[in-house]
């Protein structure tokens, strides 16, 4: 599919698919300062999230932009990242909840994250679709529903070791604050400047254990947290935020207390 109009920017959205968790997707082939890119939650109003990618003036590199518009005004969301292109890429656009997360890649098997943010302004389940200027071509295009799942059963352990997210935590977890990526040595990163918070996905327990291994420097230490201690870790988390980027888990575990033998 290419898009034609070259006085003004192409859009096209899939019709009769509303979604508000979405994955969106597709092959870009872009010229020389030529833009292309994927929309979701897109409203009857005009509104909607947009990951953009912006070639170069000459087709050696691009400049990606996460986007939300509202009430015809682009605002910009995350930080820019700019990626070495040869003119092909796969993007992938993620919606979840307040979550927006940006993968860009050479092709649809090596797709990394490149931007997220956190957003509330546009929560309504919306169509999704492409946006890009002339001649813009698209290809192998997939939009599909995103769900959280919560864990079969407790106790849930991970180790960490799925890569089937674009080095992202697997579904299981919901993001409340900053990125995490699991680095393929059975880790998870923390991976913002300020603090990253994720939680089990829907698992509400009044008495819990919760355990993790968790690298200080450059030394692994077991910290296991019953459910009164939980509120004065976050506590101290927030009064030294120089921990949080680069914070390294492994082997988590959440249990009921009853669950647990000292």
């Amino acid at each position: 599919m290419m898009a034609n109009n070259g006085s003004v920017v192409n859009i096209a959205t899939v019709s009769g698919v509303s979604a508000s968790n979405v994955s969106v997707q597709a092959d870009l082939s872009l010229g020389a300062n030529q833009v292309g890119g994927l929309i979701a939650r897109y409203q009857s109003n005009g509104d909607f999230y947009l990951a953009t990618v912006v070639e170069n003036a000459t087709g050696t590199s691009a400049t990606v932009y996460l986007f939300k518009l509202i009430t015809g005004n682009f605002a910009q969301l995350g930080a820019t990242a700019t990626v070495a292109t040869n003119g092909t890429c796969s993007v992938r656009l993620e919606v979840v909840g307040q979550e927006l997360k940006v993968f860009f890649g050479p092709d649809a098997v090596h797709l990394s994250m490149v931007t997220y943010a956190y957003d509330s302004s546009i929560t309504n389940a919306a169509l999704a679709g492409v946006r890009g200027t002339a001649t813009t071509k698209f290809d192998n295009f997939t939009i599909d529903a995103l769900t959280l799942m919560p864990p079969p059963s407790l106790p849930f352990t991970d180790n960490f070791n799925t890569l089937a997210y674009g080095n992202q935590l697997s579904r299981t977890w919901e993001e409340k604050l900053g990125n995490f990526t699991v680095n393929g040595n059975g880790q998870a990163i923390a991976n913002d400047a300020g603090l990253s918070i994720a939680t089990v996905h829907g698992v509400s327990l009044a008495d819990a254990s919760v355990s993790v291994d968790v690298i200080l420097g450059a030394i692994w230490r077991s910290c296991r947290l019953g459910t009164q201690d939980l509120e004065r870790h976050a506590f101290d988390m927030r009064l030294n935020p120089s921990y949080a980027l680069g914070t390294k888990f492994r082997r988590f575990s959440l249990a009921f207390a009853s669950q647990v033998v000292n």
